[in-house]
């Protein structure tokens, strides 16, 4: 029997967390909050948390409501009753053509039969995407490559207008570290999971600039074209500064976490908040990472990713009210752009 709203919140009441989890499974619920709220309780970082119950009691209380709504009185037209009897009739006989036999239809047939106008949107976002947007994403991920410095350090950079490399200044600090780095392109897998061939390329340390890493955290170095090689080949990506993304909307990071091949993270990938020159999101990233386009829904980079903690690491403000939680952070792009503009150009007022 599956356990009741009443049973899951008295397991939580009880700090039986286990048990409602395990019970919130049964019900087959899904929430936005739910996977992330999960995330943390693997890892256990909610018990630098005191507030993990009552978070969790307002995704039981959602549930609550969304079952109110399903259990109303829903008045269908007739005109969409006839519709899908006539719609449920035709697939039956295309069923029962397509097995060749006259048998009377099956549960399993009636059940494998679905329309459209009967589905419904779970939860507080469409996460529906079209595959165009799949392909404008992995279009951006070709200009995205790995930062391999003369001591073997590695990061994530990538390819703006002009032939620039921006990635972190506590990746690339100044210009004699940039004359001895190298950056990589397709250091990724294959649809087979095999290696592709790498492009190299190297740094005009003479076109240097840059932040401090307490600060913006940005560097801007001109790459070296090679003509056998052509740098566009790679293309370059689009920067958004003119708009800050919202609590609850979604950024993806393309990255080389640890130095590694190329993966991208799409997954519980929420902000947090919007603070001074800051992004704070709950994108996953790992060491390896810094230097990573921070991307909004429409592919554009918003930020330039370089830091993050967990609970565990005593997490990070993510506002002025002093809240910390575990998150990673970016730099808005609007306030890099706007440091080395001043930095380009001094003379202007």
């Amino acid at each position: 029997m599956e356990p009741t709203t009443a049973t899951i919140q008295e397991l939580i009441n009880n700090y039986q967390l286990k048990e409602a989890f395990e019970a919130i499974d049964q019900r087959g619920w899904k929430h936005p909050d739910l996977g992330r709220l999960r995330k943390e309780f693997k890892s256990g970082t909610f018990r630098y948390d005191p507030d993990f119950s009552d978070r969790l009691t307002l995704v039981i209380k959602d549930f609550e409501k969304e079952e109110e709504k399903v259990n109303k009185k829903v008045v269908v037209p007739s005109s969409k009753v006839d519709q899908y009897i006539a719609y449920l009739e035709s697939r039956i006989k295309s069923l029962q053509n397509h097995r060749g036999i006259d048998e009377e239809p099956t549960t399993k047939d009636i059940s494998i039969i679905d329309d459209a106008g009967f589905e419904k949107i779970i939860g507080e976002k469409n996460n529906l995407k079209s595959i165009s947007w799949l392909l404008k994403g992995l279009k951006a991920s070709k200009s995205v490559c790995r930062v391999v410095r003369s001591d073997g350090e590695k990061g994530t950079g990538f390819v703006v207008a002009g032939g620039y490399l921006i990635t972190n200044a506590h990746v690339i600090p100044n210009a004699t570290w940039a004359s001895k780095a190298k950056i990589e392109f397709n250091y990724e897998e294959d649809i087979e999971g095999n290696k592709q061939s790498i492009t190299t390329y190297f740094l005009d340390e003479s076109d240097f600039v840059s932040s401090s890493q307490f600060d913006f955290d940005y560097a801007r170095i001109k790459i070296k074209d090679n003509p056998e090689k052509p740098l566009n080949q790679w293309g370059s990506l689009e920067i958004d500064t003119f708009s800050d993304p919202k609590k609850g909307d979604s950024v993806m990071i393309i990255q080389h976490p640890e130095g590694g091949i190329k993966q991208i993270a799409l997954d519980d990938n929420d902000v947090l908040s919007v603070w001074n020159q800051y992004l704070f999101y709950e994108t996953d990233t790992e060491v390896g990472s810094s230097g990573s386009p921070v991307f909004n829904n429409d592919w554009k980079v918003v930020a330039l990713h370089h830091y993050g903690k967990t609970l565990e690491e005593g997490g990070l403000q993510i506002n002025a009210a002093g809240d910390m939680k575990a998150a990673n952070r970016g730099i808005l792009f609007k306030e890099i752009m706007k440091d080395l503009n001043a930095k380009l150009n001094p003379q202007q007022p």
